[in-house]
């Protein structure tokens, strides 16, 4: 399996912001590779459930930041993110 380097924050944020983004919609912006969903999806199952709740957390952080609502994200996107992760990409199962 490629290696996506998922263990630097960058490229995990940017992995899994594309591939919600794709999921969400957004299929010019967004990221439709399943070898890189299939890489975080494993990533996540490697965590203990903790670390998969801190990482979560810390990835949904973004879109209640100063410069996320400045982009119009609201408490609704947190909500569905949090969805996405454990529908599709199977964090907290």
């Amino acid at each position: 399996m490629r290696d996506y380097g998922l263990d630097n924050w960058d490229n995990l944020q940017d992995a899994v912001d594309g591939l919600f983004a794709y999921d969400q919609g957004c299929t010019s912006s967004g990221i439709n590779d399943p070898l890189l969903r299939e890489a975080v999806k494993n990533y996540f199952k490697r965590l203990e459930l903790s670390e998969q709740s801190l990482v979560a957390s810390k990835l949904a952080s973004v879109y209640l930041s100063e410069s996320g609502i400045k982009q119009g994200y609201r408490i609704e996107d947190v909500i569905l993110f949090a969805d996405w992760l454990k529908e599709k990409m199977e964090v907290f199962c």
